[in-house]
């Protein structure tokens, strides 16, 4: 009983659609089999007059074994007599055929496709259109100076089926250019100016039409926006000229942070250094500007931002600015954030004594060094990087003058 319960339900889908394949594959495969063979050797049914032919892969038993041929089969052909019946059914197809875009061949303003070969039947077509009449060789429509209803023109269709012709008239409408509203009264603004210039060509002024095709007129020169193209122009340049002087302010302070960041190694170790031979604070500070001072005054040294501050903090000194607020000011004025911890040890320094100072300025020495050499390492990669365009441009020059030899004997 359990194994029944399981072949019910476990088997009975799979067994289902087992049998549905095999019944299935089975009806195709006698299907196919009777669609193989050709009974009775009654041969391949050939297309009918007028369709392309068929090519055919069969299969061929002989002495030599089964072999595989293509046999191409063409298309059942017409006796004259059935051709000479079965041309004016084709010339109806082609007077539908020929209408292209237009309604009917009764109403025509679109080129005709006066086509050489109709599809489906192995007939040439030549035409034959009135000379100079509104329809082109080529079916293209010549529609000026039309009257209003139209015109109606004859074309001749020869159509040619092996040694079967026959000779095909259509007639045909061609009406005058469908114009728009704005068209028309374009047409007519132009005719009525025209007539104002012949009526008044011995007077000195010209008249203009005040109306054409019952619209009123009003007459103006155009009118010349070049003044706005002056405004837009010149908001344009004071723009640039403010984005171009704030670019040159940002590159000038990043410079000058550059060369604070690369003068604060040497800074640390001055001031190190003098404190250590017994000078205060304040003394070592006003001994490196004073040096400074001496250097650019005697042309030996260019301008450094960093000493110039500090001249411009000693100064202050002097004036009697106390020396916190004035080391505090030059940190302000510096922005640098090394400069900033110098003068927090410095500041330091003068609340709390000079004790494990010496220590905080040599670490802080050797770190600023270790700096310095990561900003020269960034540098000289900068700079590489911007010698790259130029290093491609080179390239594409000698790729130049390396290829162009070859290719002109080449061509020679």
């Amino acid at each position: 009983m359990k194994f029944k319960c399981i072949w019910k339900k476990e088997w009975k889908l799979p067994a289902l659609l087992l049998l549905f394949g095999i019944v299935t594959g089975g009806l195709l495969l006698m299907q196919d089999w009777k669609g193989s063979h050709l009974w009775d050797n009654q041969g391949l049914p050939r297309p009918l007059a007028g369709e392309d032919s068929l090519e055919e892969a069969l299969e061929v038993q002989s002495e030599f074994g089964k072999q595989r041929i293509p046999v191409i089969v063409e298309a059942q052909r017409l006796t004259r007599e059935e051709i000479r019946e079965k041309l004016p059914e084709i010339a109806k197809e082609l007077e539908l055929s020929i209408k292209g875009k237009n309604p009917s061949l009764e109403q025509v303003q679109e080129p005709l496709a006066l086509t050489e070969e109709l599809e489906g039947w192995p007939v040439q077509v030549t035409w034959s259109v009135m000379e100079g009449g509104p329809v082109c060789q080529d079916g293209t429509l010549n529609q000026q100076n039309l009257p209003s209803q139209g015109a109606l023109t004859e074309l001749t269709a020869q159509l040619q089926w092996e040694e079967e012709t026959l000779v095909w008239p259509i007639y045909v409408r061609v009406l005058p250019l469908k114009q728009s509203p704005e068209e028309a009264f374009l047409e007519s603004l132009r005719e009525a100016v025209e007539k104002e210039s012949i009526n008044s060509q011995y007077e000195s002024r010209q008249p203009l039409p005040q109306e054409a095709a019952g619209v009123a007129l009003q007459w103006n020169r155009p009118m010349d926006y070049r003044g706005i193209l002056v405004v837009v122009l010149a908001v344009v340049g004071a723009l640039m000229q403010v984005l171009s002087k704030r670019h040159q302010e940002e590159k000038r302070q990043q410079k000058t942070r550059s060369q604070m960041e690369m003068d604060y190694p040497e800074l640390v170790s001055k001031l190190k250094l003098y404190m250590e031979a017994g000078l205060t604070c304040r003394a070592a500070w006003m001994k490196i500007a004073g040096d400074y001072q001496k250097r650019e005054q005697t042309g030996r040294s260019e301008c450094r931002y960093v000493y110039e501050e500090m001249l411009k903090t000693g100064f202050e000194m002097q004036s009697g600015v106390g020396e916190l607020n004035a080391y505090e000011r030059f940190a302000d004025r510096c922005r640098v954030p090394c400069y900033k911890k110098l003068i927090g040890l410095l500041t330091q320094n003068l609340r709390k004594g000079n004790r494990g100072l010496g220590e905080l300025l040599e670490t802080e020495m050797w770190q600023a060094f270790e700096n310095r050499k990561a900003l020269a390492r960034k540098q000289g990669e900068e700079a590489g990087t911007k010698l790259l365009l130029p290093m491609i441009g080179m390239l594409g020059v000698v790729m130049i003058i390396v290829i162009a030899p070859a290719l002109m004997s080449m061509q020679m």
